[in-house]
């Protein structure tokens, strides 16, 4: 378990320094809230630059007014314009806590939360949501919400400790409210993390990073799920084999749209893999069938390094690829 906090102006100026030195791991910093640009949070800045300069890990938080799904997009899209060209190894969450939302009921509460949570997902994030009990339970379908969502609980203990084990119940935990921490003023927000969110995300090349932190390989595409090339994926085709393709484009720079699994109008994709295929003196013809199919594993293969089981993994992919070649 890692040692965290959650911060935003309320807890002024910090000097990360004395925190870290204090033995907390990560921290939870808000971004801001709504859906205007001057609802920034005033210290998020501050508090990134002080953070990552004491070498704490950093995940960030919205506070949500949304009362519509059309709203609930548009406060994505903020939050996102906030957290671009920063990196954070650990989750970027929705807090939907506020009382007068209560009065929408269920329905749209789930509606609101998975647009917002699916917004900044399918633009490369690791996403929480941040609730608590009462919430899980009466106002939002949390059955359906964390099948999709990692969750961040909000419940306080009468100790003020970390007293119990929640691991089966969440991956981010807040136990206090009301905890002291050298380098802040006043009371802070306590947490733990169940889960060692920086591999992770490093590993699937998120929350602004490439893919490249530790023992993945740069252009990673989830190797280890060969159904990656089972089939041919043209303009309109719609799937995880998709998100791979499109997270391999943007880790070499071809694309620049979302990870979103579908190959459609709008994003960029038909010109990135026009783009990779023109370069790779492959036939140019937006499709990523049994030619482009191979030349991407090939890629894929020459950055394994020892990785014995993602090349075999690779290398099956790449022969089923050339059988079908042969066969045209």
């Amino acid at each position: 378990m890692k040692k965290g906090i959650d911060v935003s102006k309320w807890q002024g100026i910090i000097d990360w320094q004395k925190v870290k030195a204090a033995g907390i791991e990560f921290a939870i910093i808000r971004a801001g809230y709504g859906r205007l640009p001057q609802y920034k949070d005033a210290t998020f800045e501050l508090n990134y630059a002080g953070a990552k300069a004491a070498g704490i890990h950093l995940g960030a938080y919205h506070y949500s007014y949304a009362d519509s799904t059309a709203k609930a997009k548009q406060e994505g899209e903020l939050f996102l314009s906030w957290l671009k060209g920063r990196q954070f190894e650990y989750p970027v969450v929705l807090d939907l806590e506020a009382d007068s939302l209560i009065k929408l009921g269920k329905k749209v509460l789930t509606e609101i939360a998975d647009r917002f949570l699916s917004t900044v997902e399918s633009a490369g994030y690791y996403v929480a949501l941040y609730s608590n009990r009462h919430w899980l339970n009466n106002l939002l379908d949390s059955n359906y919400l964390l099948k999709k969502y990692d969750l961040w609980l909000a419940h306080w203990t009468k100790s003020g400790k970390p007293d119990m084990d929640l691991s089966g119940e969440c991956g981010l935990w807040q136990y206090s409210s009301s905890g002291r921490v050298e380098g802040i003023k006043g009371n802070v927000d306590l947490n733990i993390a169940y889960r060692d969110y920086p591999v992770i995300i490093r590993k699937s090349g998120l929350n602004g990073f490439a893919g490249d932190g530790g023992k993945a390989p740069k252009n990673s595409m989830n190797q280890g799920e060969v159904k990656v090339f089972l089939r041919v994926i043209r303009f309109g085709t719609k799937g995880e084999d998709v998100g791979q393709v499109q997270r391999f484009l943007k880790n070499l720079g071809y694309y620049k749209g979302p990870i979103d699994n579908e190959f459609g109008p709008g994003q960029g994709l038909l010109k990135a893999v026009e783009a990779f295929q023109k370069a790779e003196k492959l036939q140019v013809d937006g499709v990523v069938g049994p030619e482009t199919q191979a030349r991407i594993t090939e890629i894929l293969l020459e950055e394994q390094g020892s990785n014995i089981e993602n090349k075999a993994k690779l290398i099956e992919v790449k022969n089923l690829a050339n059988k079908i070649i042969e066969l045209l």
